[in-house]
This record gives structure tokens, sequence and C-alpha cells, in this order.
């Protein structure tokens, strides 16, 4: 569907979203929460983000937080810089200007060797789009989630959180000793999940974890997501995968052109777009339009 309406980056935030933001201090719907004590709160807090590629600005003072147990969806075309910021959330790549704090920490300030140091705790993990690339193929499902809780836990309570970790994801016990390639696309992906959540991280941050899969394996996967929100572990979902999204994410921000231009529930976004981009990304999704 071809727009007639000027794509602009003036953010819209549906009414109900931004209601809470401008209550006055000590209504009853207010945070009672203040400065440093909300913002820990947080499994991430990003403020006034911007992140620069030499010359070329490619995020421009973005504003998210995704609180503990939330999962947030971050959607927009190839190139409007989600992938970017997910990369800047995990210290891959330098903010320019603005504070990205993840459980309470300022993870900008941090130099290489607090990167090392907070990676190791796993605070903050990651979910891949390719599954099978990002897992050794010499390891079985089991120890490729135990490589992971041995940087943080040793022996008898490594394999404990392992072997949870795998439960919770719905991963069945009689594929635990097999290889990668032994294993459906879904599978692997959910022995993904198991080790980046073995660790018990703050934040997840899953960058297109279901566009690599089949139907069905999406449903999986999706399932397995919302049981690592309901743990208490903060999501934030980069994905082209309207419908996935919206099965899982409480909220969802449209990123265009390095400009977060909406934000609000996934059911607003998704059903009752109001920016001109939203509305253009989501009439070119016929299950999401109909």
């Amino acid at each position: 569907m071809t727009s007639t309406t000027a794509l602009t980056t003036e953010r819209f935030t549906p009414p109900e979203a931004s209601a809470p933001s401008v209550l006055p201090e000590g209504s009853p719907t207010a945070d009672p929460r203040t400065g440093d004590d909300a913002q820990s709160a947080d499994a991430l807090r990003v403020e006034g983000l911007s992140v620069r590629y030499g010359a070329r600005t490619v995020l421009h003072d973005v504003d998210l937080h995704v609180g503990p147990g939330e999962v947030v969806g971050l959607i927009g075309e190839s190139g409007s810089g989600k992938t970017s910021l997910a990369r800047t959330v995990l210290g891959l790549v330098p903010a320019a200007a603005g504070s990205v704090e993840v459980a309470g920490q300022r993870v900008d300030r941090f130099g290489p060797p607090q990167w090392r140091r907070f990676r190791r705790a796993g605070h903050a993990q990651q979910v891949f789009q390719d599954p099978l690339s990002s897992l050794d193929g010499r390891f079985t499902a089991l120890r490729s989630v135990l490589e992971g809780t041995r940087e943080v836990v040793r022996g008898a309570e490594a394999t404990r959180r392992a072997e949870d970790a795998l439960r919770r994801v719905g991963l069945a016990e009689r594929l635990w000793n097999r290889r990668p390639a032994q294993l459906s696309g879904g599978q692997r992906q959910r022995v993904a999940i198991a080790r980046a959540i073995a660790v018990d991280p703050a934040l997840l941050v899953c960058d297109e974890p279901v566009s690599a899969l089949d139907a069905s394996s999406r449903i999986e996967v999706v399932r397995a997501l919302a049981d690592v929100a309901r743990s208490g572990t903060g999501l934030l979902v980069i994905s082209h995968d309207l419908s996935s999204l919206g099965a899982i994410a409480d909220r969802v921000l449209v990123l265009h052109n390095g400009h977060i231009v909406e934000d609000g529930t996934a059911a607003q976004v998704l059903t009752a777009p109001q920016h001109p981009y939203t509305q253009t990304l989501i009439a070119a999704i016929p299950t999401i339009a109909a």
C-alpha cells in the first residue's frame, strides 16, 4: 500500500500510555519510587541515546525502558536502527550521547574490563536470530547450557541451573544429549534461550528470535519467551514478525530512521496505529491489517 501522507519523526504516544507520566507526583496511580530507586527497578532504562557511525547518526535521542518481567517489542524496517540499539545496550557499540542502564548499572560508562565482568555475571544476555550458528556444533544441548552457567557458578549448582533452564523452555529430557544438527530449529532456539536464562539475567535481548523458524517452531519459541518473562526477566524483542510479537509483547515501540515515533501497548500499536509510518508498516502485513 502506498501512503500519500508525509512520514515524520514526530513521536506519537497514545493517551492511555502517556497519562501516568504526566500525573502529578503523589497521585494514586503515580509510581511511588523516585530517582535512583525507580531507575534501578528497571531491567533496562535508556535515556536520550544517540549512536553514530562516523559522521552518520543512526539513533537520535532514544528513550525506552523495560521493567522486570515486561516484554517490550521493537519494530521498524531494515536500517531503522533496531540492531544498533540492541548492540549498544549490550556494550558492542558505544553511545555518542545519553545513558544506558541495565539492572541498575550505568553500562554506557563501562570500559572493557567492566564489560567483561558484567557479561560473566550474566546480568544481560542475548538470543540471536540463527540458533544453529550461535551454538557450538560439538556440544550437546545440556553442555551448551552448562558452558554458560559455569561462568557464574560451579559444580552441582551449575548442572542444576542448566537442567532447570532446559525444563523451563520445555525441551524434553530425551533431547538433552543431542547436538544442534540433531535438533529442529525450534528446539535449537529453545536451547539458546535456556543458555541465556540459566544465569538468571535481569535483561534478555532477542534479535529476530523467530524469523528463521517455521510456523510451528515459532509458536514453541514464543511460549518459551513468555515463560521467561513470567519468571521476572525483562525482554527486549526485536522482530519483523508482528503476529508473534503481538502474542507476547506488553508494549511495542516503533523505530523509524533512528527515532522512536510511536509507543504504546501491543494492542494499541498493532491494531490501532496512530503514526503514519506505523500505519504504513502494518498495512503491508496482510495478517495484521486484516
